[in-house]
């Protein structure tokens, strides 16, 4: 959905290369998620992942570079990329975005990026709303998860523990007898 809200933003600015990238970011997502309902968590969250990074590039760098408020979703991609494959992958997600980084200034430096800073309006806080918003719903579900992960966990134990106890009750009549 997010994306979808960020290509409609973007087509008042005509820079189609960052609309079209974000219909198709949308539309990806829809194989993704059946990937995703079909139990391969991982290759789903690769998948995205990549989309994701792909996007953000075309859309900064279609933008206004380092200047751009598509800035903001490096950070957020990390987080959530750290959320998806767990503290050791925080490390490969933050190198994906510095190139990414890297290849938005290269285009800067050789001309290929023109950025076309006006005077800060009101509509600037769209996309960096849409961002944050997107983000805090990602994490919302990944932590809701895990919450719930962790309850039938603790759940399990204390079932184990209670058939444990049984069994040995039961071994310990068998012994009297």
């Amino acid at each position: 959905f997010a994306s979808l809200i960020l290509a409609s933003f973007d087509i008042q600015f005509h820079t189609w290369r960052s609309v079209i990238a974000s219909y198709a970011m949308a539309a990806l997502c829809i194989p993704t998620l059946i990937v995703n309902r079909r139990g391969h968590y991982r290759l789903a969250a690769a998948i995205l992942s990549f989309i994701v990074l792909v996007t953000l590039t075309v859309n900064v760098m279609d933008g206004d570079g380092v200047r751009d408020p598509g800035i903001m979703a490096y950070p957020i991609f990390v987080a959530v990329g750290t959320l998806f494959f767990g503290r050791r992958a925080a490390p490969y997600f933050a190198a994906a975005a510095a190139v990414s980084v890297a290849i938005v200034v290269a285009g800067e430096l050789l001309g290929w990026i023109h950025p076309t800073i006006g005077p800060t309006r009101v509509s600037i806080l769209i996309p960096m709303v849409t961002l944050l918003g997107t983000a805090g719903a990602i994490i919302w579900v990944i932590v809701r998860n895990m919450e719930k992960d962790l309850e039938l966990a603790v759940a399990s134990e204390a079932e184990l523990s209670k058939n444990y106890d049984l069994t040995l009750e039961a071994w310990a009549r068998v012994m009297e007898y």
